[in-house]
């Protein structure tokens, strides 16, 4: 034992004998752990050693509450992706060593708190038994596919015989992350633990415990599975159901089903199969442009060195709650205990804001995501205020942020009187999406103190938030900004200098305006719904016309106005087209736009809509030739104007793809709309 050189794990005997504890730990500098080749080689040194001497139960287990293991390392990932005989033999070296504790002679358990995602899930599979931390924070998936790749440690073969196929499916296909109780009643979890009975493990005869009480669980196997053909019927219905979820665009999610889909064979031929599926999917541009994208992101997120020199925001005042106030309201509440401020002038918006608030945290504790005391102390740190009075509260705020509506006047008078009742010192921001930040600050007299704080509908749910100061902002006022939107969960972008719209509403409204003019004055009419798929086959979170429903006529037709009238030289003039003029048809808030929607979803197309707007096909199209080409000619249109963001300095070209993306769901398949044209 006192060879073991050991730098990712701690390995210790309890003082119970024959209790053997091994700790997964990358190192305080690490927010979470991971399982990298190093990590790995090292637990087959232990692993080793336990052969001869072996324990009479050992725990794997993490030195970090709120991370088992993050999964694979993706920076080794990313160094060997182009390399596929290197790649098969590292996928080929996990499954050796994860078969070792398999084969163990003793029991292992994994003591699972925190993520427990990728190939620490692999990992925890490859034990005897999972006892799961019952917590919030605790959550288990294998969510490869959103990097392009599959599960390669074992997981598309192992979790099949865990949960079954279909259980497995939505877990490696679907991306879905279980909770501890989820994950007890699919099967996976054989106990939930609390988090103190895992504190105190060393204190326990485990190997006791394990034999009197904690057999293994029954796995539960669908119906349908075990009717003769039953998992080739799960198989095929997948296949469809993930082809119209992913439209074809992303490879991994149907490679991943195919790996899944292989489990009914033998252990090793089903492994093979993923080792070669993983290889296949690691090479697709997909997935080079997805984990791309995932360092960006990562170096988005890192925290600048003057944001640790700076105090955190603790009092936040909303102002506005309406959907964005009261999603913003909600996101700050839920942030390391930050004391919210809301206040609108309509009381009715206040009750509703309250509402929503309070169902959000109900349903956050239905889902195991909060725990019910947690959500009454989050409730109790939320202060509302109505009417022309402001609340005392907002004398104390280190930062209000203004989510009202886009009429520069009403900011004027806002800010005018939010700096009169401030106190000194207090950060003043604007939720601005289509306004110039410094023209909402000509009333401060101290414009240093204020910038632009850009989120995206909902607030709560949205990554992105744009930030952009004015030529007067305090750099320390930017550091403390970003601290607030860290601590949020949120992924900030700064701009090098402000602009009209920012970056993501830019263009955006060259997408929906491009799109209008092409399919009103093109002269055959483009079918719109068409071109709508069309977007959505090339990697487009969705058409330009469910966009704009989604938006709603009335708000997308102020904020293109005035985006217009900021570009007029690069945007089309759409004066003659009224989509707003019919209160009746303003998209998804009405019931129906473009398309026709129940429940949230688009149902068919409103033709009759089309025809009062005059933009019928005269003619049958088909998803080639023409409507292919007025997609070009769009999406050439909106790469100009990111490609103008970057040449005025604005912000770089990751940044811009990276807000794009994240904001406006622009093809990630393809690295955004700039990254579109460089791969």
């Amino acid at each position: 034992m006192e060879d073991l050189k050991l730098t990712k794990w701690q390995y210790r005997t309890s003082i119970r004998e024959g209790l053997r504890i091994l700790s997964l730990d990358c190192g305080p500098e690490a927010k979470q752990n991971t399982l990298s080749k190093q990590a790995l080689e090292e637990l087959n040194q232990v692993l080793d050693v336990n052969l001869t001497d072996h324990p009479r139960v050992m725990v794997i287990r993490s030195s970090k509450f709120e991370s088992f293991c993050a999964g694979m390392d993706v920076d080794e990932i990313r160094e060997i992706v182009n390399d596929p005989s290197n790649l098969k033999q590292l996928l080929n070296r996990a499954h050796e060593i994860l078969m070792k504790i398999r084969q163990a002679p003793y029991p292992i358990i994994a003591l699972i708190a925190g993520e427990c995602l990728g190939g620490g899930l692999e990992l925890a599979m490859a034990c005897h038994y999972r006892f799961v931390i019952d917590h919030p924070k605790t959550r288990l998936g294998l969510p490869e596919t959103q990097l392009g790749i599959i599960p390669g440690f074992g997981g598309t073969q192992i979790l099949p015989r865990l949960v079954g196929m279909q259980n497995a499916i939505k877990v490696i296909v679907g991306g879905k992350k279980l909770s501890a109780k989820e994950a007890k009643q699919y099967g996976l979890a054989d106990s939930l633990v609390d988090k103190w009975e895992a504190l105190a493990i060393e204190e326990l005869d485990f190997g006791t415990v394990i034999l009197d009480f904690f057999l293994p669980v029954k796995r539960k196997v669908s119906f349908l599975e075990r009717l003769p053909f039953g998992k080739k019927l799960v198989c095929s219905m997948a296949r469809k159901a993930t082809l119209k979820a992913t439209k074809g665009v992303y490879p991994a999610p149907l490679l991943a089903l195919e790996a899944v889909c292989a489990s009914s064979k033998s252990l090793s031929r089903g492994l093979n199969e993923e080792s070669d599926l993983f290889v296949k999917a690691a090479n697709t541009p997909e997935a080079k442009n997805l984990i791309d994208l995932f360092f960006v992101r990562k170096d988005a997120r890192k925290a600048t060195p003057l944001e640790a020199k700076v105090y955190p925001l603790d009092v936040v005042g909303v102002i506005g709650a309406g959907v964005m106030g009261s999603t913003i309201a909600y996101a700050a509440l839920t942030a390391h205990n930050k004391q919210v401020y809301l206040h609108d002038t309509y009381v009715p918006s206040i009750h509703k804001a309250v509402r929503f608030i309070e169902d959000e945290l109900a349903r956050e504790v239905k889902k195991g995501k909060m725990i019910k005391g947690v959500a009454e102390e989050t409730r109790n740190r939320l202060t509302v205020g109505y009417g022309e009075t402001f609340h005392s509260l907002l004398s104390r705020c280190d930062i209000v942020i203004e989510a009202i509506v886009e009429d520069m006047a009403e900011k004027h008078k806002l800010f005018t009187k939010l700096e009169e009742l401030t106190r000194p010192g207090a950060i003043l921001v604007s939720n601005t999406s289509s306004l110039l930040p410094s023209e909402i600050a000509s009333v401060l007299l101290h414009p240093e103190n204020f910038c632009a704080m850009h989120f995206f509908n909902p607030a709560h749910k949205m990554d992105l938030v744009e930030i952009a100061g004015i030529k007067q902002t305090n750099p320390e006022i930017i550091a403390k900004v970003l601290n607030l939107t860290r601590a949020m969960g949120k992924t900030p972008v700064v701009l090098n200098k402000e602009c009209v719209g920012l970056l993501v509403n830019r263009v955006m409204t060259q997408y929906l305006m491009q799109s209008i003019f092409n399919v009103s004055y093109w002269p055959s009419r483009p079918n719109l719904w068409m071109l709508d798929q069309a977007f959505e086959m090339c990697g487009m979170m969705m058409g330009p016309f469910k966009t704009l429903d989604l938006i709603g006529f009335d708000t997308g037709a102020h904020v293109m106005k005035m985006m217009q009238a900021a570009y007029p030289k690069s945007l089309p003039d759409l004066k003659d087209f009224k989509i707003a003029d019919d209160k009746s048809t303003l998209g998804t808030k009405t019931g129906k736009g473009f398309y026709i929607w129940k429940n949230g979803k688009p149902v068919k197309p409103n033709y009759e809509f089309a025809k009062r707007l005059d933009i019928m096909p005269k003619k049958k199209h088909s998803l080639h030739g023409e409507i292919v080409a007025i997609r070009e000619t769009i999406l050439s249109k909106m790469w100009l104007e990111a490609m103008d963001i970057y040449e005025n300095g604005i912000a770089s070209i990751d940044m811009i793809d990276l807000s794009l993306i994240l904001g406006g769901g622009m093809m990630p398949n393809r690295r955004g709309v700039i990254g579109r044209a460089e791969h």
